[in-house]
Formats: structure tokens, sequence, C-alpha cells
């Protein structure tokens, strides 16, 4: 089947096809996968961030988030770290915003809505006073 939508390509458009197949194959992968060494390294980062966060050493933290969205910067676990620290810092709206990009990513992510809902929790009883 797929020889068949090849042949009804012509040349241009083929090797247009295969330019994209080879710089898509030859790049940096933005999303890696649980078994990629760069998915370790990333989470191993993250993991660090979430025991600096626990040790209110919140500037190491941030360093470890920043090698981590170097790694992967459109990863959900990036954005919970983000988020983590967003509201380790007082500020809940961008820790929200934060929670819910990580949610758009992947809405399952358990953390992601736990702290969404303490953040939410927190940011009413402080308007409400």
């Amino acid at each position: 089947m797929a020889k068949d939508i090849v042949n009804l390509l012509n040349p241009t458009t083929e090797i247009a096809l295969i330019r994209v197949c080879l710089v898509v194959l030859s790049s940096p992968r933005l999303f890696p996968g649980p078994h990629d060494p760069l998915y370790t390294q990333m989470r191993i980062w993250l993991l660090t961030a979430e025991l600096h966060l626990n040790e209110n050493n919140v500037w190491e933290a941030e360093q470890c988030v920043g090698e981590a969205r170097m790694i992967s910067p459109l990863s959900y676990h990036l954005m919970h770290a983000k988020g983590r620290l967003h509201e380790s810092k007082g500020d809940f709206d961008l820790a929200r915003q934060c929670y819910e990009s990580s949610l758009g990513i992947n809405p399952s992510h358990v953390a992601s809505l736990h702290h969404l809902g303490q953040v939410s929790k927190r940011s009413t009883a402080i308007t409400n006073g």
C-alpha cells in the first residue's frame, strides 16, 4: 500500500518526502521515550530538582530543571517540575499554568492533577482572605 502511494507522487514530492524523513531521523528527538538514555537523564535531573525543592533549595532546583529543559523542552514531567518551582516561590498563577500545560500533554499525570488541586485550593483561600 505504501508503494502505491509513492507511485502516485511526482518525483519532486517524493524527493521532498525523502528529505523530510532524513531530517526527522537525523535530528535530536524532542520526545525521548522511557527506554531512551536521554529520557533517563532528564528524569534524573527532575528527581534531583524535586529533592532540592524538598530541602527548600530553590536555586539548585532551578538549575536541575534547566538541565532537564535542554534535554526535552516539551515534556509533561518538565512542565510539572516548573509548576513545583513556581508553587515553591508562591507564584500560584504560573504554577497553575504549568500544571495545566503538563495535563494538556498527558491528561492522566496524577502528580500534576494533585498539585493543580492544591494550587487552586491555596489561591481560593488567599482570594477569600
